[in-house]
């Protein structure tokens, strides 16, 4: 029965067993080099913070816009502030740090990737792998982003959850 996508990202989290996770969605793709840089930062064992890396935003194919996230040291501010930069499609996280904050909030039918970076951003550290960006397409019918219904249901409950550290 479907649960959603945070209870997908759990449930293969949860049967996974790496060092380092990275939730790459049907729509995203990460090019070959971008995934061998990946790879030597994680695998070079100095690794312990969340990488993030650089998105470009697609709609059928057409770019629309190229995110890189900042190297700002206080990560929580900046989020809690401005807002986060790029999804969860383009990060790779210590397991650590999603067993240390249960995963995914799945009573959050959307927000689900900021809700888990302004938590993230409590506890761990961010870096930026400058590498090619993660393409994203935004156009699929399917995405959360494009259901009316529950982006708004999932607004007022991440602004319900994080009322008190707002600005």
């Amino acid at each position: 029965r479907p649960r959603g996508a945070s209870a997908a990202r759990n449930h293969g989290f949860d049967a996974s067993s790496g060092a380092h996770a990275w939730f790459l969605d049907d729509d995203d793709y990460a090019p070959p080099r971008t995934v061998q840089d990946v790879l030597r930062a994680v695998t070079s064992g100095r690794e312990r913070r969340i990488l993030l890396l650089p998105r470009t935003t697609v709609a059928d194919e057409t770019p629309i816009k190229c995110d890189l996230p900042s190297n700002d040291p206080d990560k929580f501010e900046h989020y809690r502030r401005v807002g986060v930069e790029v999804n969860t499609s383009c990060a790779v996280f210590p397991r650590e740090v999603i067993t240390q904050l249960a995963g995914w909030d799945e009573s959050l039918p959307a927000l689900q990737d900021a809700d888990l970076f302004l938590r993230a951003a409590r506890i761990a550290q961010f870096t930026c792998l400058w590498t090619e960006p993660v393409r994203v397409d935004v156009s699929a019918p399917t995405r959360i982003t494009n259901a009316f219904v529950n982006s708004q249901i999932g607004k007022l409950k991440f602004l319900r959850k994080h009322w008190r550290i707002l600005p």
